[in-house]
């Protein structure tokens, strides 16, 4: 940054916005290709892709802060029909191999279940391939495989219950993380492993509730 407050990054540029404030981060656009500079002008990702951020819109449930900045670190980027992600350092964390970010339930019969685009319970991201969804978390690494049908949320007492449905079966998340060992991060709190076995015992009321929503829709 300049003595006078202002960016270095020049003038050749169709469009710059703020990206982020404290990272002082830059959206640039230039033809029909966008990127990421830092305040200096310095490439972060480079002016070659066709979308960077994704649609907030679609997930009101998770009240995204910053569409195109996930998690502090994360920044989604298309090329083509194909998505990935780079970190603040301008890495590329997550290959451009996905077809979608997020899941969007698709028909308006299922009113009880929410989209969903990140799961903070679990640091993660949902990513889809060839119509199959899994997890990422904010550093790139897989946590749920690319294979199950549905991932989402139902809100029961003002909490959002988060289930993984494959092959007509629904999985409750909690029981997921626990049966493979996840992290869990529960009230931004770091729950250890064995300790989730007592969470989902706490929460099997809840889920009992929900599944009766789910299978009513």
């Amino acid at each position: 940054m300049s003595t006078t407050g202002e960016t270095k990054i020049g003038l050749n540029y169709d469009e710059v916005t703020l990206l982020n404030n404290d990272l002082r981060l830059y959206y640039v656009k230039r033809g029909n290709k966008c990127g990421v500079l830092d305040r200096n002008g310095r490439i972060v990702v480079h002016i070659e892709y066709d979308a960077i951020g994704i649609d907030s819109s679609l997930y009101p449930k998770n009240q995204i802060k910053n569409q195109e900045l996930l998690y502090d670190n994360c920044i989604p980027v298309k090329q083509g029909e194909k998505w990935g992600f780079y970190n603040k350092h301008g890495e590329l964390i997550v290959p451009i191999e996905y077809d979608a970010i997020g899941f969007v339930v698709s028909t308006s019969n299922e009113k009880s279940m929410n989209n969903v685009v990140i799961i903070e319970d679990i640091d993660g991201i949902v990513v889809g391939k060839e119509k199959k969804y899994g997890v990422v978390n904010s550093t790139g690494e897989i946590i749920i495989p690319c294979e199950f049908d549905r991932i989402y949320s139902v809100t029961s007492g003002g909490e959002d219950i988060y289930y993984l449905e494959k092959d007509e079966q629904t999985i409750y998340l909690d029981d997921y993380i626990v049966e493979n060992n996840l992290k869990s991060y529960k009230n931004n709190t770091l729950v250890k492993p064995e300790e989730n076995t007592n969470t989902t015992n706490e929460t099997n009321s809840v889920e009992n509730q929900t599944q009766n929503i789910v299978e009513n829709v």
